[in-house]
């Protein structure tokens, strides 16, 4: 399940629209250690003619020896892997190939490795096992701009308390209106639902996103989302020092 606080909720005709709207296949890699879970996902894409899997690595090192050859849209990356971890691997793919789209799949719902994989550049967070579509609609939640994160890490997200570093943030957005845009980015939301829930244009959410990028100076969404997060999860690691 998804969390539609964290934009994760998807219509369930989302997939027939992407369809309608375009017939390009969407290519998707798989890097995971374990040979039953690259066939697991295999089956999943194959239940849709929206996808075409590329690749199948199990490690992380593999991934990056073969990535350009395989041209992916989307990776699906495991985080926990002998050698190279997901998290690293993430951050030396997006070194290479900034803009390509990584969903993080894990067995494993950490709210310290979910914020370490958007440091890296990841654009979603699922914990499995997921129903079949969930896993689709998070693909295409992605491709559209989206931040796809299971319930159970949005739900511990969103208890971290605020901390000096987010009060900060806050004063450098000093508009109530760039905060709003924030809130609903690091929700999880498209440029286009933004735009709908702040009754503006699309292109008017692009220029604010692009005017807040410059204030928290960032250079994509993920990193203005980190930023956003980040310090609640410093407070609850201070948190958790004080109770030990």
């Amino acid at each position: 399940m998804f969390s539609k606080k964290h934009g994760a909720e998807y219509k369930g005709d989302l997939m027939k629209k992407s369809k309608d709207k375009n017939n390009e296949i969407i290519r998707v890699c798989i890097v995971d250690d374990e040979p039953s879970v690259l066939l697991t996902h295999h089956r999943i894409l194959q239940k849709s003619s929206l996808f075409e899997c590329t690749g199948f690595f199990k490690s992380g090192r593999e991934a990056l020896n073969n990535l350009l050859d395989t041209d992916p849209d989307v990776i699906l990356m495991d985080i926990r892997m002998p050698g190279i971890s997901g998290v690293e691997c993430t951050h030396r793919i997006h070194a290479i190939k900034p803009d390509l789209i990584v969903i993080m799949v894990t067995a494993f719902g950490d709210v310290n490795a979910c914020l370490d994989s958007f440091k890296a550049g990841a654009a979603g967070f699922l914990t499995k096992p997921q129903p079949i579509p969930s896993y689709h609609n998070a693909i295409l939640f992605a491709m559209n701009g989206g931040t796809p994160v299971s319930r159970g890490i949005a739900q511990q997200l969103g208890r971290l308390s605020p901390s000096n570093e987010i009060k900060h943030i806050e004063k450098i957005l000093n508009s109530s209106e760039e905060r709003q845009i924030m809130r609903l980015l690091s929700s999880g939301l498209p440029d286009k639902q933004i735009a709908s829930v702040m009754n503006m244009s699309i292109n008017m959410v692009r220029n604010r996103l692009r005017a807040i990028y410059r204030k928290l100076d960032v250079q994509t969404r993920t990193e203005a989302v980190l930023a956003w997060n980040d310090g609640r999860a410093t407070a609850r690691k201070r948190r958790s020092q004080s109770h030990n």
